[in-house]
């Protein structure tokens, strides 16, 4: 990978910070003015000074999930899905942002803000015994109202669920299967938003979709305000599918939006929209079933698809380098130029908990480490975890030299490329900028020598991880020391072949096959998704086979077939 300045500003990792103990995570993230609030796995809540990040204090908490209200200096912190023990009510913790202290708890898991008129709202989620309560007549209070300058208790509804305030139209919504507006104060529901899953034959079964959470996105340039509904899909063991389906709403008239905007893919719960870069919108959409597989479809501003990357999980794109970050592996993130449509190098992987409000500044988890992540010149260091009980354990041997033949290229069972200079009686681990993983996953790699490689020492590397996620080409042109990716064009980055013409040098000629799986845009999937979990609806997946061609050494890619098999590819000519 490049090191060292740069001309053009790029995305890179400018501190870390550990926060919680091994075995914890960071689980949310707010900023303001002064200060980060991040809570983690272990019940605690860090404040930093937002500048240095250093740790001002750290208050025990019972939750993780933060909700920020500048106007009222408080900050709240509820327990989400956390586990609570029967013998504990969950309660949410309204901390002074002032002075730092716990000034009240509130009941429910889940809270919304109205800034505005200073109410404060809590809920917990509707689940199938609490519906079968309601029906009993036994059920638990629904959501209720509080005042925000006493925390006194206002008003209960009688439907439970996660509340969320709409600032649009001065009204509640409360997502409880479906997603029902409700009465910003008296808390009695108006309407049903999502009537089609009333209508379900039945409810809560595998295979059934529902409610899962809302969010509302303020005007920006004049365009009207946009309200997310985002329903999931009851899955068992094997996988539910397509893994979300979004409906996109105007936010002030409850009316279909005219198009459907791309979310950035955040672990926290701060909820951000992907903007374009160069014209084109890049989407994430995931499909599990058996096996989890992440595609990015790329669409023009009008929501045509113009292509789909096969095996690349997007998390983030920014605007301002028009770079994207993905998920390569646990241990490493990849930078990708999005418009010229490349890969770039390797960063620490982690996941987005926030953004600043400008966002110039990322703040992403990487299990108790925070991440601070902002364009820069300077590309910075990739820390790479050692793996597991790595050793030498050769299970594949290449000798690409045949006149050098003490000279050996090999593989261990996680798919580790070693070398060795005598014959395999000694090998040293190769690392070079080739992305890295855990011990505990499963990668199948590919390694293929040039047939000129005495002469010009070119190796190309390929990998697929956990059969989801693909790695793309990579090329070392200095016999293995140094890696860089090549997979300009190339789609279908879960490549499982490499074949080299025999007349490389002169030809420059290398093939690629590569699985694949084209994702249904998730909005045009039905509603109801199947009737059978096993059935998932014809439009939802189309799974084969690829061949690709590059006629300038992997420097880019075209397609030259795609196959249910491998049977049905041409013959490499």
């Amino acid at each position: 990978m490049p090191t060292g300045i740069q001309s053009a500003p790029h995305l890179g990792v400018t501190s870390r910070v550990r926060l919680a103990d091994d075995g914890y995570d960071l689980v949310d993230l707010r900023v303001d003015e002064s200060r980060i609030y991040v809570t983690d796995s272990a019940d605690q809540l860090h404040v930093l000074d937002r500048k240095s990040l250093a740790v001002m204090r750290t208050v025990a908490v019972n939750g993780g999930q933060l909700t920020l209200d500048r106007a009222h200096h408080r900050l709240f912190v509820a327990p989400g899905t956390r586990y609570i023990s029967n013998d504990a009510a969950p309660r949410i913790a309204v901390i002074d942002t002032q002075t730092l202290d716990t000034v009240r708890t509130l009941p429910g898991r889940y809270v919304s803000v109205d800034a505005a008129h200073n109410r404060v709202y809590t809920g917990v989620p509707l689940t199938l015994e609490i519906e079968q309560a309601m029906a009993a007549q036994t059920a638990p209070d629904g959501v209720r109202l509080f005042d925000g300058d006493t925390l006194a208790e206002v008003a209960v509804g009688a439907q439970p669920g996660i509340p969320v305030y709409n600032p649009a139209r001065n009204e509640l919504l409360i997502v409880a299967y479906t997603v029902y507006s409700a009465d910003a104060q008296t808390l009695a529901t108006q309407r049903d938003l999502l009537p089609a899953l009333a209508d379900q034959e039945l409810r809560w079964c595998t295979g059934c979709k529902q409610a899962v959470a809302a969010a509302l996105f303020p005007n920006k340039d004049g365009a009207a305000d946009l309200l997310l509904l985002e329903l999931g899909t009851a899955g068992g063991g094997k996988g539910a599918g397509i893994e979300s389906t979004q409906r996109w709403l105007n936010a002030r008239t409850l009316a279909p939006a005219d198009y459907a905007p791309a979310v950035q893919q955040m672990c926290g719960s701060q909820r951000w929209l992907r903007p374009p870069v160069n014209g084109r919108v890049f989407r994430s959409i995931g499909y599990s079933r058996y096996l989890e597989i992440y595609n990015v479809r790329v669409e023009d501003l009008m929501g045509a698809e113009l292509r789909q990357i096969d095996g690349l999980q997007l998390l983030y794109v920014d605007e301002q380098t028009s770079e994207g970050l993905a998920a390569l592996s646990g241990i490493q993130n990849l930078r990708l130029d999005l418009v010229a449509g490349t890969p770039l190098g390797l960063l620490p992987a982690f996941c987005l908990l926030g953004v600043s409000e400008d966002k110039r500044i990322l703040y992403g988890a990487a299990g108790g480490d925070l991440l601070q992540v902002e364009p820069t010149g300077i590309t910075a260091a990739v820390a790479v975890a050692p793996l597991e009980n790595a050793s030498a354990n050769i299970s594949t041997t290449i000798s690409p030299d045949p006149a050098t033949p003490q000279e050996l290229l090999g593989l261990d069972p996680a798919g580790v490329l070693y070398r060795s200079a005598d014959g395999g009686q000694a090998w040293r681990r190769l690392e070079g900028g080739l992305p890295q993983w855990a011990s505990a996953d499963v990668a199948r790699v590919t390694l293929e020598p040039s047939p000129d490689f005495a002469e010009d020492r070119p190796l190309f590397w390929a990998a697929v991880l956990n059969g989801g996620a693909g790695l793309g080409v990579w090329r070392s042109v200095d016999g293995g020391a140094s890696w860089q990716p090549v997979w300009q064009g190339l789609d279908h980055l879960r490549v499982t072949q490499l074949e080299i013409s025999p007349n490389f040098a002169t030809d420059q000629t290398l093939w690629a096959t590569a699985d694949f799986a084209r994702i249904a845009d998730a909005s045009a999937v039905q509603e109801n998704g199947a009737a059978s979990p096993d059935a998932a609806p014809p439009s939802a997946i189309e799974t084969g086979r690829s061949l690709w061609r590059s006629t300038n050494r992997g420097e880019s890619w075209s397609l030259v077939a795609v196959a249910a098999d491998d049977a049905g590819l041409p013959d490499r000519k």
